[in-house]
């Protein structure tokens, strides 16, 4: 179900939330937060990947 909502939104995922009344888009636009909102947004924006692996987030390697 995650994977096709997500297929379904992958083109523009903030024009999603947007379109679709998120709650979340709500509260935070109310903020005046939408750039934040579209760099959240952004995929692949960090070359590194945390995990959270007894109590502690730690960076898997090689990725």
């Amino acid at each position: 179900m995650a994977a096709s909502l997500y297929e379904e939104a992958r083109p523009d995922l903030y024009e999603f939330m947007k379109t679709k009344n998120a709650s979340h888009y709500h509260r935070l636009s109310g903020y005046g937060l939408e750039k934040d909102i579209r760099y959240c947004l952004e995929p692949d924006g960090a070359n590194v990947l945390p995990l959270y692996v007894d109590g502690r987030l730690v960076v898997k390697a090689g990725v």
